[in-house]
């Protein structure tokens, strides 16, 4: 380990895992005195590496996920499984921790069995169409499972739930009124597929112009205009747009 400090302790600049490091630990076996003496095994999730290592690390990448239970009987005389944080890419089989005879007390713990984002998502035809950005898609496989004692040394309860959180985005394309037709401005003229220009309801009469006056704009009218969004796409005849 002084060869490996001395190597690496003042180079470090991020939070990449040193790979002698981690072969180090790996090397390490327990005996199984060393092995009965755990009665308290409580995984920290990174908990206490972020302490040293905020500036550079954000904690979210599971570098210190458990990614296995295997081998968790080894510890014949564990009385109380509590992790912080248990999460991994591929999922965790949890019914490894029913082996343990003595378990006295085991918290309630989440895997994360898998997540999708839209950097690998294509783009919706229409929003290629119109050169707009790719719809938001993030999507995530949730799991949690609780399990203890019933009867000590002879009866183990075992619980697990999975679910799926998503947000995807959703392409809609409508004719939304222009800023210059939200206050009344309608000069721009009509587009085919859409309803014909303003009239003067007291004459019967198109507007001058196709402008609505100012003293003839409905207060009410107004206030809807604002829940439009505003368009982002200019279609043919040029002169008038939509939003998608």
């Amino acid at each position: 380990m002084k060869r490996i400090k001395a190597k690496h302790g003042k180079k470090a600049k991020d939070h990449r895992p040193i790979k002698e490091v981690i072969a180090f630990y790996r090397s390490i076996e327990l005996t199984p005195k060393q092995l009965a003496s755990v009665k308290t095994l409580s995984p920290d999730g990174g908990d206490l590496a972020y302490v040293h290592a905020m500036n550079v690390w954000d904690g979210e990448d599971g570098q210190f996920g458990i990614a296995s239970l295997d081998g968790i009987d080894a510890l014949v005389n564990l009385e109380e499984f509590t992790p912080i944080a248990m999460m991994s890419e591929d999922g965790v089989d949890y019914s490894a921790i029913a082996l343990c005879s003595k378990l006295k007390k085991l918290d309630m713990t989440f895997a994360k069995s898998g997540k999708k984002s839209d950097a690998l998502a294509a783009k919706d035809y229409f929003l290629e169409q119109a050169d707009q950005p790719k719809a938001p898609l993030k999507s995530n496989d949730l799991g949690g499972t609780i399990g203890g004692p019933i009867v000590k040394d002879k009866l183990q309860f075992f619980f697990s739930e999975e679910w799926n959180k998503e947000t995807r985005g959703q392409t809609r394309a409508a004719f939304v009124p222009t800023a210059a037709e939200r206050v009344g401005d309608f000069s721009a003229g009509p587009i085919e597929g859409c309803s014909g220009m303003p009239v003067d309801p007291t004459t019967g009469e198109a507007f001058l112009g196709n402008r609505i006056p100012a003293n003839q704009l409905s207060p009410a009218g107004l206030l809807v205009m604002k829940l439009y969004p505003l368009p982002n796409v200019t279609p043919q005849p040029p002169g008038r747009t939509s939003s998608t």
